[in-house]
């Protein structure tokens, strides 16, 4: 899942030219702040979107099994490397 960085940057835009228009005097620093707030608060809803509430809770590949054990960083990584080559993969075929 890629960034949308054109996505936010034009709906920061927007967004900053609509707050500051109504400014009796529209100085560049208002509406430069404007953009910025905006494009940081839009990138960070974003972010939580992919990385916690989509795969968590609308992805249809959220209910598939996998292996027992693992870290939520790490994933199987530990086990592959202590195990024999091969050995964990057999394992989640079975």
């Amino acid at each position: 899942m890629s960034v949308p960085w054109r996505a936010i940057s034009l709906t920061s835009l927007v967004a900053a030219y609509v707050v500051t228009s109504r400014t009796p005097s529209a100085a560049k620093l208002i509406f430069a702040s404007t953009f910025a707030a905006s494009w940081a608060l839009l990138g960070t809803c974003w972010a939580l979107w992919a990385v916690f509430i989509y795969p968590i809770f609308v992805s249809p590949l959220r209910h598939l099994p996998e292996p027992k054990g693992g870290s939520w960083i790490h994933g199987q990584w530990a086990k592959i490397v202590k195990e024999p080559s091969g050995a964990p993969q057999t394992e989640c075929m079975a």
